[in-house]
């Protein structure tokens, strides 16, 4: 009735802010967090079925109906995910994450979420505020109207295949040419999508610790193991007591398409105690053994990655001597890439070769005199970049700076003779 006519004033995305009555007055007022919980509820009585971002509310659960999915605000997470847009096309890294909402922005719109890549005029035309589809009156007013179809919905009885009169394909066509601008037709050729469907990319890797057991570093760097109950127990205890408790290095590299991880314990008689408890893990890993000049190691491989638990050092020391290793891989490794890139023609991205080194380059695979060095500090926050090629740059070393004035000396004085 005009008596209990009421205004819904909402946000940008359709979100229920306040009721007002047909006098002005605020009958209702609702604040709620940025992912839909609510807040505050001036009059929780007066039922309003639609919701954040335009959703129905379901009373009784809380839940809202958003996109023909299940929606919990209380936790900011769908709880009927769109799995069958994953298994189909992966445009983002970040669409692997079939729980989220919204890519973690409930502000911005639905729309806003699709990336417009300014490739066609009406997409510049809709930047000014110019629409054709809506400029266009037999568009919209096409749209609103019933169109009724025999198609099956069902890809199991037939497939799909309409049949479409030939005087409405012609209408169609000219219909959408009112909407073109250009004179230019587009080519029939297939084009470049926009996005790269990363789900080829996508592949399955199982845990290097066994199912159920989560591996964590604490502030005084030793190494925390949580498990979850299943059905690995054995693997889950022996994780438990040969690396918990121990040093766990903040280093880590790839090698040879395996990972690499490093631990440390300082008491030296503990490996034989994790050599047996690592027996029980049967043909899991590869346990070998290793005698060093400042200590014993355990190598634990798997397809997957090289663990390696070092005994009776101290874990800054290990830790410097696996910067300086890695350092030595990122040389000789930066040393090859710029040796093709010179013998390809080009002038070298980590040094100024002059004609004669860039000859000696090719040949010998280096530089004499040159020395590689960081462009970034791995021993302090970036030690990632240790075994990285793409972190040197050579430069020339004090005896070759000398050896060169020598060189420029004796010539110049030839010419004075």
């Amino acid at each position: 009735s005009p008596e209990q006519r009421y205004f819904v004033v909402t946000d940008q995305n359709g979100s229920p802010l306040a009721v007002f009555d047909v006098s002005g007055n605020i009958v209702k007022e609702i604040t709620r967090t940025p992912f839909g919980g609510l807040r505050k509820d001036t009059h929780p009585d007066l039922y309003i079925p639609i919701d954040f971002h335009g959703g129905i509310l379901d009373p009784h659960t809380r839940l809202i109906y958003l996109d023909k999915k299940w929606y919990d605000p209380s936790v900011g997470q769908w709880i009927t995910p769109d799995w069958e847009r994953l298994s189909s096309r992966l445009n983002y890294p970040t669409d692997i994450f079939i729980y989220r909402f919204q890519n973690n922005d409930p502000i911005s719109s639905s729309n806003s979420q699709n990336i417009n890549y300014m490739t066609d005029l009406s997409s510049w035309l809709k930047l000014y505020g110019y629409d054709i589809s809506n400029m266009i009156g037999s568009s919209y007013t096409r749209n609103q109207l019933h169109q009724p179809s025999a198609k099956v919905s069902s890809p199991q009885l037939t497939p799909q295949f309409n049949v479409v009169s030939g005087l409405q394909c012609i209408v169609e066509k000219e219909m959408s040419l009112f909407g073109e601008f250009g004179f230019i037709p587009e080519p029939l050729l297939k084009m470049e999508t926009q996005t790269r469907n990363l789900l080829p990319r996508v592949a399955f890797q199982r845990s290097i610790f066994g199912e159920g057991v989560l591996v964590s570093r604490s502030n005084e760097g030793l190494a925390l193991i949580s498990v979850v109950d299943g059905d690995n127990s054995v693997v889950q205890d022996v994780v438990m007591s040969v690396f918990n408790g121990s040093y766990f290095l903040d280093l880590h590299f790839e090698q040879h398409d395996k990972d690499l991880f490093y631990f440390v314990k300082d008491n030296a008689l503990k490996q034989n105690d994790d050599m047996e408890e690592l027996k029980r893990l049967g043909g899991m890993f590869n346990v070998t053994t290793h005698e060093t000049t400042d200590g014993k190691e355990l190598r634990l491989l798997s397809p997957e990655a090289l663990i390696s638990i070092r005994y009776g050092t101290d874990p800054q020391q290990e830790r410097h001597r696996l910067l300086k290793h890695a350092h030595k891989r990122a040389v000789e490794r930066a040393w090859e890439s710029e040796r093709s890139l010179v013998s390809a023609g080009s002038k070298g991205a980590r040094a100024e070769w002059n004609a004669e080194e860039r000859e000696e380059l090719v040949n010998r695979g280096r530089v004499d005199g040159y020395e590689g060095q960081d462009v970034h500090d791995v021993s302090g926050r970036r030690p990632q970049l240790a075994d990285d090629p793409g972190n040197i740059r050579f430069h020339k070393t004090p005896n070759r700076k000398k050896r060169n004035r020598r060189t420029h000396y004796k010539r110049t004085a030839a010419k004075d003779e």
